[in-house]
Parts: C-alpha cells; structure tokens; sequence
C-alpha cells in the first residue's frame, strides 16, 4: 500500500535556543507552537487537525515543547529528547537532529543601527503515530492510511546569537 504525502507546517512557532556554537552537545530549546496557524497544505485537512478529535485548537490553541540534545552520534548528527504538550498531555519524542553550522549574518537593533551575529541552523526529524498523541487520525488520512500511519516531523532551526547573552539563540 503507497503511501500519500501532504506536505505543510505550523507558522506560528516562538522559541529560544541556549548551545554553544563549538559544542551543541547539550543545547537546550524551549517555546510554543501556535496550533492555530497550522497550514497542512490540504484545505480538508486543515479543519480536521484543528477539531477536537485530534489537536483540538479551540481548548487547546498552543503546544508549548522543550527540548535538550541529549547524544551525539557523529561529528555533527544528534539525538535531543523533547517533551511537547499536545491536547493538555505531556509525551515524549526522540528527535534525530542535524547541526548544520553558523555564518555571519547582518542584524538590526530597535534603535535600527546595524550589526553582525552568527546565526546557527540545525535540522530536526521525529516520527509520530496516533498512539503517540492520543488521537485518531483525522478522518481524511485515516481513509488512506495503514496500520504503520505516521507523521513525518521535520524542523528547521535558524536561531541568531544574541550579542549581549552569551551562548543564547533566539529561534526565528
């Protein structure tokens, strides 16, 4: 049985990272995801995720997470453990992450003068089942959907060091 491929993402996701650039073993991450402005690419789709049956946006508008990199596999591959609270319920998710490095990128305070930082990117992957939730799978994919369904999490990170905190990264 194939599987179908729905690609889309959450827009509203805040947060702050803390690692250090020369050694991401360690880094911690925390903040929130507004379920609200989930865009799964699917019209159908983007009403069923936000009904009560699976993340039940109305109660539940936000999925605060925290995250800390726990392992490290290779010269840049890791393994973080995150608690996320999805529907008022705490799970755990083992996350493969990959750090991707950091360049000189340009920066602008409130008083707009410019100035330079690094900016570090990472990339993370999870893969959730219903199980792992607590809920079913929205109608439209249970349709289609085998016993092994599962989401596909992929997160990218790009967090600026923040010149006046040393070692901490505000996500964007």
């Amino acid at each position: 049985m194939g599987a179908d491929w729905i690609q889309g993402g959450f827009t509203g996701v805040e947060g702050t990272l803390h690692m250090d650039p020369e050694e991401p073993l360690g880094a911690t991450c925390r903040g929130e995801i507004d379920v609200r402005r989930l865009r799964p690419g699917s019209p159908r789709l983007n009403t069923e995720l936000r009904i009560q049956d699976f993340l039940d946006a109305e109660r539940h508008p936000r999925i605060p997470f925290a995250a800390t990199v726990t392992e490290r596999l290779g010269e840049a591959t890791f393994t973080a453990m995150a608690e996320v609270v999805i529907r008022g319920s705490a799970h755990t998710l083992r996350l493969d992450v990959a750090y991707l490095g950091q360049e000189t990128t340009r920066i602008s305070d409130l008083a707009h003068s410019q100035t330079t930082a690094p900016r570090v990117a990472l990339e993370a992957r999870a893969r959730l089942t219903p199980q792992d939730l607590g809920a079913p799978l929205p109608a439209a994919a249970a349709a289609k959907a085998s016993a092994n369904a599962a989401i596909e999490l992929f997160v990218e990170i790009n967090a600026v060091l923040d010149p006046g905190v040393q070692g901490e990264c505000g996500a964007s």
